[in-house]
């Protein structure tokens, strides 16, 4: 639950969002609220400014509905705080100084903003604050600097590129891992991490993600300290930027063979593209009616298929390629319903991961015959808000990650389940192993006994150390990483070898997973 400062300041922040005004008014809300809400990753940003252009287009058109479109927002802001407290003070910067823009200025006294919230923000030669600035090498009292449970990906993310060094940033829509046959096989026994040394990365990079096609072929998208988006290609240890993409970048990438991978470009509205094991080119043109330009939010789970998204982080307008059409699935109705997290092993069979936004119990749609339906547990009495990271190796077998568990048997922000073709599935050991300090980030899997989960620890409110767990269909076992490594943030594996995006005190470190030392 929220405290009442915090829910009149989503109050009144949703107010300042629907109020009419001028556009040049209007324009910079805007661009604060979606740059609060890429806190959240840079494709919730985007699907953010959608929605804030919605809103502003039926308040233009007098097809406003004040009173839900109050409640929508301050539904969004309210969800956004429980995760990132810190950016309370941005909103109530919004509520207050844009108040006085507004020609209906008396709408806002029911949602006055009493108190602020701390707010991490970068400052001069790369400290950040948060009551106090804290330079890059600091010791840092982690627990009360970083909100672990919610935004520690974001804060090194912060800390990093404030120091002139390459940063990553984790999402939701991120590709869990390719290989070079089969996008999701890959050994059992991989155990030894070692440091790429020299990869070449420039210090004004910042990588957002990880997919692996071949032991020895990477693709890394990722935006630069000026906000520019870059297409990294990771080949025999080095990494150089793909050229023929400058024009839109793509910010995510998901590959269904090696041969056949797609990119999606949410920085640059309406730009897809595709890789045929040659060149990336521009997707343009329709296909069975799908305007191909706006195809965004690419995954890629098997060989069979790949599912994307239209303009959209939502399960709205999702379409899947079988590697030569893309062809659209059967509507359904999302209304109410939590973001999503699809998967489509086959192209006629999905599973769509969530949350229901009232009961915040786990939630499986499931597509099977043209039909939608629904599976949905609350085990031992744990709630939730969205998935973060899922992996379907067929239609029904998966794990999907959640991070923001409450409950008398979760533990802090983490919860992992097993799906098989009856929906949830209990399996003893599953969420047992962990520390109580460790912060998942994200889950990979080749089967439902070889996955990987990582993130990072903080134990007694000392420095983060970087973690990771291999699962062997039993139990969950420690994986021994360099005594550095304060955060593991993307992992992809591809037959006997995985590449990890890492950060330490001095900056981002590429790990290689090996089966031998």
């Amino acid at each position: 639950m929220l405290d009442d400062d915090a829910a009149r300041l989503a109050v009144g922040a949703a107010r300042v969002i629907i109020a009419p005004m001028a556009a040049q008014a209007w324009a910079a809300i805007k661009r604060e609220v979606v740059s609060i809400f890429a806190w959240d990753g840079e494709e919730r940003a985007l699907w953010v400014e959608q929605q804030l252009d919605a809103t502003r287009q039926d308040a233009v058109n007098g097809r406003l509905d004040q009173s839900r479109a109050v409640g929508k927002w301050e539904g969004l802001i309210e969800d956004l705080l429980r995760r990132h407290p810190e950016v309370g003070g941005q909103l109530a910067e919004i509520a207050s100084v844009h108040h006085q823009e507004s020609p209906h200025s008396s709408t806002y006294n029911q949602g006055d903003v009493t108190g602020r919230q701390n707010q991490l923000h970068v400052g001069p030669g790369g400290a950040f604050s948060n009551s106090g600035d804290i330079h890059l090498g600091d010791k840092v009292d982690n627990r009360k600097n970083f909100n672990f449970r919610l935004g520690a990906g974001i804060a090194i993310l912060v800390l990093l590129l404030g120091g002139g060094v390459g940063a990553v940033v984790w999402g939701p829509w991120s590709s869990p891992g390719a290989d070079g046959d089969d996008l999701h096989t890959f050994s059992d026994s991989i155990s030894h991490w070692t440091p790429i040394s020299d990869a070449g990365i420039p210090a004004d990079h910042s990588i957002r993600s990880i997919v692996c096609v071949s032991a020895d072929l990477c693709w890394m998208p990722g935006i630069t300290q000026n906000k520019g988006g870059f297409l990294g290609r990771f080949a025999d240890g080095k990494f150089t930027t793909v050229s023929e993409v400058a024009e839109a970048p793509p910010m995510s990438v998901a590959c269904r063979m090696p041969t056949d991978c797609w990119g999606g470009a949410p920085t640059a509205r309406n730009a897809a593209w595709h890789y045929d094991g040659k060149t990336w080119q521009l997707a343009q043109g329709t296909d069975n009616g799908i305007e191909l330009s706006r195809l965004e939010f690419f995954r890629c789970d098997t060989t069979a298929a790949c599912v994307a998204t239209e303009d959209d982080e939502s399960c709205k307008g999702a379409v899947t390629w079988d590697g030569t059409s893309w062809q659209r699935l059967p509507e359904h109705d999302w209304s109410g319903g939590a973001q999503c997290s699809p998967h489509c092993p086959e192209v006629t069979s999905c599973d769509f991961f969530g949350a229901d936004t009232g009961s915040h119990n786990p939630s499986d749609w499931r597509l099977r015959n043209g039909t939608w339906n629904k599976y949905a547990d609350d085990p031992a009495g744990i709630t939730l808000s969205d998935a973060i990271r899922s992996t379907c190796w067929s239609p029904g077998e998966c794990m999907t990650l959640y991070t923001k568990a409450t409950g008398p048997s979760a533990k802090p922000d983490r919860v992992v389940f097993a799906i098989d073709s009856r929906g949830f599935k209990k399996i003893a050991g599953l969420n047992e192993g962990f520390p109580e300090d460790f912060y998942a980030f994200g889950l990979t899997c080749a089967s439902a006994s070889n996955c990987f989960v990582f993130g990072a620890t903080a134990d007694n409110g000392s420095d983060p150390r970087g973690a990771m767990w291999h699962w062997d269909g039993h139990s969950w076992q420690t994986v021994q990483l360099p005594a550095e490594t304060n955060f593991v943030y993307e992992v992809s594996c591809v037959d006997d070898m995985c590449l990890a995006l890492t950060s330490t005190n001095t900056g981002v470190v590429l790990l290689r997973g090996t089966a031998d030392a």
